[in-house]
């Protein structure tokens, strides 16, 4: 005799939002709000909770909170969300030996992509390395971006196939500054710094088999949950087969209960004997 046993079947499907799954605005810092550092540095937008900027200065780095006007940042206004206005930016004095780290929690959202304006001044730095971190202490390098002494670039640092940023509450990016081709003092700055994702679905628990009620064969078929009519289960008969109700309690399916829902018990299973 041969055995073909099931213990629980469940059937899922995704919910997909009314955006069709599009690209979410999950934090964003406009950094409008020049009336202290910690104003300036407060995220606008945050879906969120937690989200900041922490930042480590070089030997005589300083944000210049007054300094954040300007620069064709005011006219460019690139990258800035809601119908924001161009107000004020971030900059960031002798960035030499500093490093900029925002905390971008990510919970619910996957395949994250950063997105900012920036330039510097003549004697600023001019290359910022970027890195990720999945754990929160840990970096990894990301891209390395060349920053000019002209109007304000769009860049974008695509995380998206980061899996690790994905559902991640410990998720942040980093901005390191070297020379390259621009000075040792002078300064970078930032306007309208984007984090995007797309939320992952919820899934919804459609059709559910427990076979935890073996009194019969019409039992033990029967949908145990069910959120749309006529759920049901079939069998078409081999030579010889036919499902046992009174055979599913061994195999150690009893003491897995693997993918049971709902805190069930494990109970029965489906036995179905000479199953070819």
């Amino acid at each position: 005799m041969r055995l073909f046993c099931l213990i629980v079947i469940v059937i899922v499907y995704h919910v997909f939002p009314h955006t069709g799954n599009a690209n979410a605005l999950i934090h964003y810092w406009n950094f409008n709000n020049n009336a202290s550092v910690t104003t300036l540095l407060t995220p606008s937008v945050s879906l969120i909770s937690g989200s900041s900027i922490q930042i480590t200065p070089g030997p005589t780095s300083i944000i210049d909170v007054a300094g954040g006007t300007g620069q064709n940042f005011s006219v460019l206004n690139l990258n800035a969300r809601n119908g924001d206005a161009s107000g004020t930016h971030l900059r960031v004095n002798n960035p030499l030996g500093s490093e900029i780290i925002f905390n971008i929690q990510t919970n619910g959202y996957k395949d994250i992509r950063v997105s900012f304006s920036t330039r510097r001044s003549g004697s600023g730095a001019g290359i910022q390395y970027w890195a990720y971190s999945s754990d929160g202490v840990n970096f990894i390098g990301i891209d390395t971006v060349t920053v000019l002494d002209a109007d304000p670039v769009l860049r974008q640092i695509d995380l998206s196939l980061i899996n690790a940023l994905d559902n991640n509450p410990n998720a942040k990016i980093r901005v390191q500054f070297a020379q390259g081709g621009g000075g040792t003092s002078g300064n970078n700055r930032f306007d309208n710094f984007v984090i995007d994702g797309k939320l992952i679905p919820p899934t919804t628990m459609l059709h559910y088999w427990n076979f935890n009620n073996n009194s019969s064969i019409s039992t033990i078929t029967q949908a145990t949950q069910t959120v749309i009519p006529n759920a049901s289960l079939t069998h078409i008969a081999g030579g010889t087969s036919v499902i046992d109700p009174a055979g599913g309690t061994s195999q150690n399916f009893s003491i897995l209960n693997a993918n049971a829902r709902n805190g069930d018990v494990a109970g029965t299973h489906l036995r179905f004997n000479n199953p070819i």
